[in-house]
């Protein structure tokens, strides 16, 4: 954290700005909503039966613990995926939002790419891109955050590889 700002600061609200310039920019190309929302969003989770994290230390180091879902204690389902709710038993899956899709217009968006990965069984990201008509960084970002995720991999050479949806 920066000097000057605490972990009570953080769920009040408060934030400080690094660098005004990127902050800036992030927010005019909608890549962020807006400041200080960091606290807003733990307690829709902490309402949605998550425990609240746990802050260990002020200033410019500290560690932030982040609890399962009480559904998910003992469950064999990766951390990549531990996002929603339970239908059924474990092996039924998990309903609601999985972790990587984001919200709204991208998480449909993100939905689209994994539904025709996993029709075609596998795809470059030009076909991807061709068949979604999906502007070139945007289709990177998405694919970037999917993998990360753990929703999708990538198979092959950095020329002739591709993108194939995780089952």
């Amino acid at each position: 954290m920066l000097p000057g700002l605490t972990t009570e600061d953080i769920r009040n609200g408060r934030s400080k700005i690094r660098n005004r310039g990127i902050a800036s920019v992030l927010r005019r190309i909608h890549y962020m909503e807006r400041f200080g929302t960091a606290w807003e969003k733990i307690e829709a989770e902490m309402a949605a039966g998550y425990p609240e994290p746990s802050f260990d230390g002020d200033g410019p180091l500290f560690c932030t613990t982040l609890w399962p879902h009480p559904s998910f204690a003992g469950s064999r389902i990766p951390p990549s995926r531990q996002r929603g709710e339970i239908s059924g038993e474990i092996s039924g899956g998990i309903s609601g939002e999985i972790t990587g899709l984001g919200r709204g217009t991208v998480a449909r968006r993100r939905r689209t790419i994994l539904d025709a990965l996993a029709q075609a069984g596998g795809l470059d990201a030009g076909a991807l891109q061709a068949q979604l008509k999906i502007a070139p960084r945007t289709l990177d970002r998405d694919l970037a955050a999917l993998r990360k995720a753990g929703l999708v991999v990538r198979e092959g050479s950095r020329k002739t590889g591709v993108y194939r949806a995780v089952e």
